[in-house]
């Protein structure tokens, strides 16, 4: 039997394999790219537990039909969710306040926005349950009782006939925004108020390894002691997944992208963090990168040379790597820690599948590009995003396209300076 990365392919009866999926609304469809690699993988699986969008998503998996899961998610808007109309797409952070602002009002003024488009999705997505009871993979979801505010885990089982779509529901129902799910008279709200990962649920069903979704929102988290025979892989994304409560169709394709290419890394089929590398072009990049490091250290003017072999030097620069970095970098990740934090300042798409070549052409183009530029505004109109263009933006996104345009702050700036320095042998402009 094959394996990748410990991860079984069609496994035996000894072998259980768990999908563990967490809540974060909409951005719920980077799980749907975790579940493409799954099955890309033939990897089966035997549970699945999850939380608010990841309860909604594991009925889904739960069906088998991926095409119906993608179309699901690229069709999804905010109305399809909840009674509130999203009249325009922001532009800018003031209209993306403006919208949140009402949405919030909105949700204040009513107690809670209206569910029951949600409740027509789950009816219109969710169509057999019949076939979701026979599919053979465990099932669990939570939810929160609204009064006492304790969480409640319902496995399949325990869900009677014909209502899994309102413990769908209920598990979803993020209040105050939205309003609270009434079952057998008790009110239901999230499921992630109590726990927004339910690693726990899975754990209950003696897993052999544990797949972890997790969609990296401010719901409560708790830290689980998973059991040294159970193999965990925890998939979480270093991009951003957008607004949670905006729902957004071409920010669930890019979403699903991503999870695919962070579950296919995690498994060992590409290299990479923020960006994704074939693992052959990676073995010839490792190689060459520490040549270059040593040939520019022998060629490079003494000063330069005296500054990077020094040991504080060396560890003040690799705190500031692992900082902007969001990892511990080693000696395998720092070859291409540089070209993805250098990639992040160009602005390079995250949705495709590079040779170190093909990473390392699209940044000297857009550098050679920017070179030709006399103002720093034409400067960051070569490298603007124009995938990204029609997409949801969150506040820090917006925050973050704002710094960047300001020179003194923009890292591309600093980045430009320091080049300038190195290539022009300005030995105390270096020190400082």
């Amino acid at each position: 039997m094959k394996e990748i990365a410990g991860l079984p392919q069609n496994q035996s009866e000894n072998k259980k394999v768990a999908l563990v999926l967490g809540g974060g609304g909409a951005r719920g469809s980077y799980q749907i790219g975790i579940w493409k690699a799954l099955r890309e993988l033939q990897v089966k699986l035997d549970i699945i537990t999850g939380t608010s969008v990841g309860a909604l998503n594991g009925a889904v998996i739960l069906q088998g039909d991926y095409e119906l899961a993608e179309k699901m998610w690229r069709e999804l808007e905010v109305n399809n969710v909840v009674e509130f109309e999203l009249s325009f797409k922001p532009s800018n952070f003031n209209e993306y306040s403006e919208i949140l602002s009402k949405f919030i009002l909105t949700a204040i003024k009513n107690r809670g926005i209206s569910s029951k488009p949600l409740l027509t999705l789950i009816r219109e997505y969710i169509i057999k349950e019949s076939d979701i009871r026979r599919s053979g993979i465990e099932f669990g979801l939570t939810v929160t009782e609204m009064v006492s505010r304790e969480r409640q885990i319902f496995y399949l089982e325990d869900i009677p006939n014909g209502q899994l779509d309102l413990y769908l529901l209920a598990s979803a129902s993020l209040y105050p925004a939205m309003t609270s799910t009434e079952i057998e008279d008790k009110l239901y709200i999230d499921g992630g108020y109590s726990e927004n990962v339910p690693v726990d649920v899975a754990l209950k069903r003696n897993p052999t390894h544990l797949v972890i979704a997790d969609i990296n929102t401010n719901g409560k988290v708790r830290n689980y002691s998973i059991p040294d025979n159970v193999q965990s892989y925890h998939i979480k994304s270093k991009w951003p997944l957008g607004d949670m409560l905006l729902f957004d169709g071409n920010r669930a394709e890019l979403n699903i992208q991503l999870g695919y290419l962070d579950a296919m890394k995690k498994f060992g089929r590409y290299e990479g963090s923020w960006y994704t590398f074939e693992k052959e072009s990676f073995r010839e990049h490792y190689a060459k990168f520490y040549q270059e490091v040593a040939l520019f250290l022998v060629n490079s003017h003494q000063h330069v040379a005296d500054y990077l072999l020094d040991e504080k030097n060396q560890q003040f620069l690799l705190e500031q790597l692992n900082v902007n970095w969001y990892g511990r970098v080693q000696k395998e990740e720092i070859t291409y820690a540089f070209h993805e934090l250098t990639g992040k300042m160009f602005r390079l798409q995250p949705t495709k599948i590079y040779t170190f070549d093909e990473f390392e052409n699209e940044i000297t183009a857009k550098y050679k590009q920017m070179t030709k530029e006399t103002t720093f505004d034409d400067v960051m109109a070569v490298i603007q995003d124009s995938n990204t263009s029609d997409i949801i933006k969150t506040a820090k996104e917006w925050q973050e396209e704002f710094r960047e345009s300001i020179p003194l702050l923009s890292n591309l700036k600093v980045c430009f300076y320091f080049l300038s320095v190195l290539e022009n042998d300005h030995k105390n402009e270096l020190n400082d």
